[in-house]
C-alpha cells in the first residue's frame, strides 16, 4: 500500500465511493453527490464547489463516453486539498489532452480540466484506470 493510499484510507478520510451506471445519467448523479459531499464536509465556497462540480462532470462523462464502463467516484478531502477521482475498468483507454482547431464541436474537456485543477493525471492499478483531479481550498473548509 502506498503512502498516499493509506493517507487516503485513514480514519480521517472524508471520501464516500459512489458506483454510477454506465449511463450519460452518470454525470448528473456525479455533481449532486460532489456538491452534497462538499457541503457536508464544510466546504463554503461556492465557486470551488461549481468548479469540483464541472470538473468532475468532464470525468465521467469521458469514461461514459469514450469507455461505455461504469464510472465510480470518489471524493477525498484532506486539509486544503480536494482530490476527486473518477475510475473505470478500462486501462487501456487513457486520456491525452489533444489540440483541438478552433471550430472544433468537442474534445476540449481536458484542456478545461488542466485549466480548472490545480493539478490531474491518471494511475493504471490492475485492471482499473482512475483519473484524478486536485484543486486546492486553503482556508475554506470549517
Amino acid at each position: 500500500m502506498t503512502r498516499m493510499q493509506k493517507e487516503l484510507d485513514s480514519p480521517q478520510d472524508l471520501s464516500v465511493p459512489w458506483r454510477l451506471p454506465a449511463d450519460p445519467a452518470s454525470v448528473t448523479l456525479a455533481r449532486h453527490a460532489t456538491r452534497r459531499h462538499l457541503t457536508a464536509v464544510g466546504v463554503k465556497n461556492p465557486d470551488l464547489i461549481d468548479t469540483a462540480e464541472l470538473l468532475v462532470s468532464e470525468l465521467t462523462s469521458n469514461v461514459v463516453k469514450h469507455t461505455g464502463g461504469r464510472p465510480t467516484l470518489r471524493v477525498v478531502q484532506r486539509g486544503d486539498l480536494i482530490r476527486i477521482e473518477v475510475s473505470d475498468d478500462r486501462p487501456s483507454e487513457i486520456p491525452v489532452e489533444q489540440d483541438m482547431d478552433i471550430d472544433a464541436e468537442s474534445g476540449r474537456g481536458l484542456l478545461l480540466v488542466s485549466s480548472l485543477a490545480t493539478s490531474w493525471g491518471y494511475e493504471r492499478d490492475g485492471a482499473e484506470k482512475r483519473t484524478w483531479v486536485e484543486l486546492a481550498s486553503t482556508g475554506d473548509h470549517g
